[in-house]
């Protein structure tokens, strides 16, 4: 029986009690249904996202007098364990692919669960969610490869696969109809009572994306000296996590929920015509303890859980349908009249160049008449994931990120970056913020201590490299480490120059010296001369790397933005190898071949 030995039995299970909103996603059915499991992939949260507007759907499809209700289950792919997959007759996956065509961490487990079992899954009919991004070579590859399994597992498709690229609801809600569209002409699905208890899968003791631990900022200082807009401006920050049972491994990243600037959220109450105080449902992706609450003010759930930047098709609509001005209608129209796919190109554009208080003060007629009808056409505000810049060897209480604080200009505007302003200017010294880890088992130092390492690093990628760093430092009879960390001016931007310069000593690229292969080498991919930008990387050459072939970049698909000067010295790096080098360096060069194949 395809099921974990440690799941509940029992069907007769109780109405679940709750308070939080979020509870409606873990249901405990006290009746006999029809049941539809929802298995979710997620490595940033719009799978759940998804998850919960397709379980929505699902509770509201009408059915006849004498059939049962569906009954919808939602579960992490990470907790596949708990299916008894012999009593599921309908599943629908929802799963995104991360990085360079690989699962989401927390559903590697379930995708090596689908890869070696051989029992028949051909009782189930399914069908399969594919999100991804089409900037990445291996668009949708975890979904695609669900997708074959199941149907390898002689698994039913109820309707085709439906890759989505980004966040492109038209091609989400077109799958959505199709499902429901089959589920409702449906008369074969049986009625049972549901075997699965949700509630028993949440573990409250270990801070989670879902229930953040709330550390204290104890230390933020500046990494870089600005004497110009154009400089950059990168600040250091460490969080004290002392007793929150949060661990972490160099390479990780950490998960920080930001708040919106104040002043933006009261520009839109004020436009709204609202005071903030009304009193609305909690959102149900609010992290603990908001989530246990069943309603919270306004002013709250703007600034701490939606999302003002991003504008959804779905506002745009709102507003057409409550402008009162001729000419503002008019203009939504013609925003619309294309649809809402990608495909018009008009919209994107319109959207891509403005946040939501723009497209109020554009549409400045309107009339909402409730916050709850405003509320429901905005987006969620995700977490950050920012690669964690200090070693657990070092402070395993003590959490370091490297941020570059975002600042710009749009449509004349200033504009800025939601959680670096954040961290920046609004959290102070000793306050708390909510964070989360973030596990990326693909982005490790080598298990063997003595393996040669070349890392390269251009700004904040130097963040966890500086992980490494520290621990290589404590490390017995350590390898060589290479660091290529590009800056513009080494007095304004080589971030944590002086704490490199006391490990080991750093050079210039254009110094050409390789020759001692015990030093860390830090070198800028940029310098100044006579006025006259230096693109170094067009003037380096190799002739020491032959003995170093562990490259460690943060996403292999990121060296393309490096430009190509870049990619020729890494390619010429990992491709001219004696065929008795390494197995760790031919794979690595494999997986740059591959990424590099469609570029």
């Amino acid at each position: 029986m395809l099921r974990s030995p440690n799941t509940s039995e029992s069907s007769n299970v109780t109405t679940q009690k709750t308070t939080g909103t979020s509870d409606k996603y873990k249901p405990s059915y006290t009746v006999e249904g029809r049941q539809i499991l929802i298995v979710y992939g997620t490595e940033y949260g719009f799978s759940e996202e998804v998850s919960r507007k397709l379980f929505d759907r699902l509770s509201d499809i009408e059915i006849g007098k004498d059939e049962s209700r569906f009954q919808p289950r939602m579960v992490n792919a990470k907790d596949y364990t708990c299916i008894d997959w012999e009593q599921e007759q309908i599943c629908l996956i929802i799963i995104s692919t991360s990085g360079d065509g690989v699962p989401p961490t927390d559903a590697r487990e379930f995708c090596e669960f689908l890869t070696t079992t051989d029992t028949s899954l051909k009782h189930i009919c399914y069908s399969v969610m594919a999100l991804g991004d089409t900037n990445y070579p291996q668009f949708c590859k975890t979904g695609k490869q669900v997708d074959q399994r199941m149907s390898e597992l002689l698994a039913s498709c109820i309707t085709d696969r439906s890759d989505v690229d980004m966040e492109d609801w038209s091609v989400i809600n077109r799958w959505m109809d199709k499902v429901v569209q089959y589920l409702s002409e449906q008369s074969s699905i049986e009625t049972r009572m549901d075997y699965l208890d949700l509630s028993s899968l949440d573990d409250d003791s270990i801070p989670s994306r879902h229930n953040p631990f709330m550390a204290v900022l104890k230390v933020k200082k500046p990494l870089t000296f600005q004497t110009s807009e154009d400089d950059k401006e990168t600040i250091h920050c460490e969080f004290d996590i002392t007793d929150s049972g949060l661990s972490w491994t160099s390479g990780d990243a950490l998960g920080i929920y930001p708040e919106n600037n104040p002043s933006h959220v009261e520009n839109i109450l004020k436009m709204l015509e609202f005071d903030g105080t009304e009193k609305i449902n909690t959102p149900v992706w609010a992290y603990k303890p908001y989530s246990d609450t069943g309603d919270i003010d306004l002013y709250t759930a703007i600034l701490k859980f939606y999302d003002l930047k991003f504008i959804k098709i779905d506002l745009l609509q709102l507003l057409c349908d409550v402008v009162t001005e001729e000419r503002e209608k008019t203009e939504l129209q013609q925003l619309l009249q294309q649809g809402t796919s990608k495909s018009n190109s008009f919209l994107y554009e319109y959207i891509n160049e403005r946040e939501v208080r723009d497209v109020l003060e554009n549409f400045n007629s309107f009339v909402i008449k409730t916050p709850k009808q405003f509320v429901s056409c905005l987006k969620q505000l995700q977490p950050r994931y920012y690669s964690i810049s200090s070693s657990p060897i070092v402070d395993n209480n003590t959490v370091c990120v490297t941020a570059a604080v975002v600042r710009y200009k749009l449509l004349g505007q200033p504009r800025e970056g939601v959680t670096t302003t954040y961290l920046q200017d609004r959290l102070e010294v000793r306050d708390r913020c909510p964070v989360f880890m973030s596990r990326n088992p693909d982005f490790r130092l080598p298990s063997n201590n003595n393996v040669p390492v070349i890392l390269i690093g251009p700004g904040t990628g130097i963040a966890p490299f500086r992980a490494f760093i520290q621990e290589k430092e404590k490390q017995e009879n350590p390898g060589p480490v290479y660091l290529y960390f590009g800056c513009r001016h080494r007095n304004k931007d080589f971030l944590y120059k002086e704490e490199l310069g006391k490990v080991l000593p750093w050079k210039q690229l254009l110094l050409n010296d390789y020759e001692n292969a015990n030093t860390i080498l830090v070198v800028f991919s940029l310098t100044q001369r006579q006025n006259k930008t230096i693109h170094v990387s067009c003037k380096c050459t190799l002739p020491a790397w032959k003995r170093y072939f562990i490259l460690l970049p943060i996403n292999i698909s990121k060296i393309r933005k490096m430009g190509t000067e870049w990619i020729d010295i890494i390619k010429s790096c990992l491709f001219k190898r004696p065929e008795s080098e390494s197995l760790c360096s031919r794979f690595i060069a494999q997986r740059f071949k591959t990424v590099m194949a469609a570029y």
